[in-house]
């Protein structure tokens, strides 16, 4: 049941990863037609894009057992509680969940 758990989390950050490009991507195309606003919409475009890279870095890190990926996904995951609503979900779900069932690393 416990690996059950850790699966999911990993499934549900590659999601989130891929949520983000996409929005990501839109954020992008909307940037190109409002000039007064496209800086504003850059900075956004840029922080969704970095999150979307590190959540999907993560991923495929505990998706192949790597020794990283128990501090990687707890930096993550901080990094996520920042992003309300679903990141912040995902942050307490680690945090109260998932967190006391991974693997101790080493």
């Amino acid at each position: 049941m416990s690996r059950t758990y850790v699966n999911a989390y990993t499934v549900l950050l590659f999601v989130y990863g891929f949520v983000l490009v996409l929005a990501a991507i839109v954020l992008h195309s909307v940037a190109k037609g409002d000039v007064e606003s496209a800086w504003s919409l850059r900075l956004v475009r840029n922080i969704e894009a970095a999150l979307a890279l590190a959540c999907l870095a993560v991923a495929v890190l505990r998706s192949l057992g790597s020794a990283v990926a128990a501090p990687a996904t707890a930096a993550i995951s901080i990094v996520l509680s920042i992003s309300f609503p679903f990141g912040t979900a995902a942050f307490v779900w680690w945090l109260v969940s998932i967190r006391k069932r991974e693997r101790p690393a080493g």
